[in-house]
């Protein structure tokens, strides 16, 4: 009896050492995993304020070319939020002849980035600007391709600018040509109004020719005015 006592008691101070370690395992197991889920989360917000705060738009499309992503920036630009364009195809913001549907599309078949083509994106409330693409292929950590991403720079500003100095330098090659053309005009009306003085004082006219004189002199007045 007093062995089958003490066996018992073995027994009942082994499982009740064994209980606290278990829940120690089940307790740190669940800490991992508490862990580890914050870590990703925090991961994924890192990865979602990066997208937030680029100044350039980025879309992801997959390997069919359909729009996974956008940042803010991407719906700025284009007008469209991601809940629209999500699952559609990138070429429903190419104008006609093509655009960055055409751009990602090249990128997926060739595995291969490219790097500032301009090409016109299309905007919601209607018409296009003008943007800098730049694309790449999409990896996962194995390196296996599963889609590609375009990031744009709004060009409008610039093209503007290009817009008003060829404006200017369209207007200053107009100052320089009637420039030009108002000096050969000037130069002949001094000399007529010259030989018309020298006439009037060295030749001995009667009324009417001087009154010819001076309607000639009033004339290159006026054509000098207008020059």
């Amino acid at each position: 009896r007093f062995a089958d006592r003490a066996d018992g008691v073995q027994a009942v101070a082994e499982r009740d050492e064994a209980l606290p370690l278990s829940v120690v395992d089940s307790v740190g197991t669940t800490m991992e995993n508490v862990v580890l889920e914050e870590d990703v989360r925090r991961e994924e917000a890192f990865r979602q304020d990066v997208m937030a705060s680029m100044a350039s738009g980025l879309i992801a499309v997959d390997l069919e070319g359909r729009i996974l992503a956008m940042n803010a920036a991407a719906e700025e630009l284009t007008g469209y939020a991601l809940g629209e364009l999500r699952g559609e195809p990138a070429g429903c913001l190419d104008p006609p002849g093509g655009g960055i549907g055409a751009l990602l599309g090249k990128t997926l078949r060739g595995q291969a980035g490219l790097s500032r083509v301009e090409r016109a994106v299309c905007r919601k409330q209607g018409g296009a600007f003008p943007s800098a693409c730049t694309t790449t292929p999409l990896r996962n950590p194995r390196g296996d391709i599963y889609g590609a991403v375009v990031t744009l720079d709004d060009l409008s500003e610039i093209k503007d600018m290009e817009d008003r100095i060829r404006a200017l330098d369209r207007l200053a090659a107009l100052g320089r040509f009637t420039a030009g053309i108002a000096h050969e005009i000037r130069n002949p009306l001094t000399g007529i109004g010259t030989g018309v003085q020298y006439l009037s004082r060295h030749l001995d006219l009667d009324p009417g020719q001087k009154d010819n004189l001076n309607f000639i002199t009033k004339d290159i007045e006026h054509l000098k005015s207008i020059v």
